[in-house]
């Protein structure tokens, strides 16, 4: 005896008749939608989550510097009024 290893040797829904097809193709359908969506999904939410981060950061470097500018403004405005003040 000869084993055949095609799917339809092995999976026999001749008893059930074309139906029995027609589910197995919908669900494979839809278990290849679903993957592909949930894909879609965790490359979106990856995408998001990557500018937010740049978008902080950004932001923190911006407060930063606008911080430094307004020290250095402070210290000078200081040093310009001790001057006056001392002459």
């Amino acid at each position: 005896m000869s084993q055949s290893c095609d799917v339809e040797s092995r999976l026999d829904l001749s008893a059930f008749g074309k139906s029995a097809w027609v589910v197995v193709v919908v669900v494979v359908v839809v278990v290849v939608v679903v993957v592909v969506v949930v894909v879609v999904v965790v490359v979106v939410v990856e995408v998001v989550v990557v500018v937010v981060v740049v978008i902080v950061v950004a932001a923190a470097a911006v407060v930063e510097v606008v911080t430094v500018l307004v020290v250095k403004t402070v210290v000078v405005v200081v040093v310009i009024v001790v001057v006056v003040l001392v002459e």
